[in-house]
C-alpha cells in the first residue's frame, strides 16, 4: 500500500462515507489491514515479486487489503 499511487485523502473520505452510510454512525471507523501470502504460481491476480511481512523478504506473493470495522462487544 505504501507504494500505491492514489489520493490518500480521497480514499480515506470514501471509506469513511461507506462506513458511516452502512453502520449509520458518524463515530464509525474503518480499519485497513494489509496482508500478504507467498505464492508459487502466476494464475492468481496480483501475484508478483514483492515484499511480504509474512515471509519477511521479497518473494513471489500476493498482497491484499482487508477492511474491518471494530465493534465494542466486550462483556463486563
Amino acid at each position: 500500500m505504501s507504494r500505491a499511487s492514489w489520493d490518500e485523502d480521497a480514499v480515506r473520505d470514501a471509506g469513511r462515507s461507506f462506513v458511516v452510510k452502512h453502520l449509520r454512525s458518524p463515530e464509525a471507523v474503518l480499519v485497513l489491514d494489509e496482508t500478504g501470502q507467498e505464492k508459487s504460481g502466476t494464475h492468481t491476480a496480483g501475484v508478483g515479486r514483492q515484499h511480504t511481512g509474512t515471509v519477511g523478504k521479497v518473494t513471489t506473493a500476493s498482497s491484499r487489503c482487508m477492511p474491518a470495522t471494530p465493534v465494542d462487544t466486550g462483556t463486563r
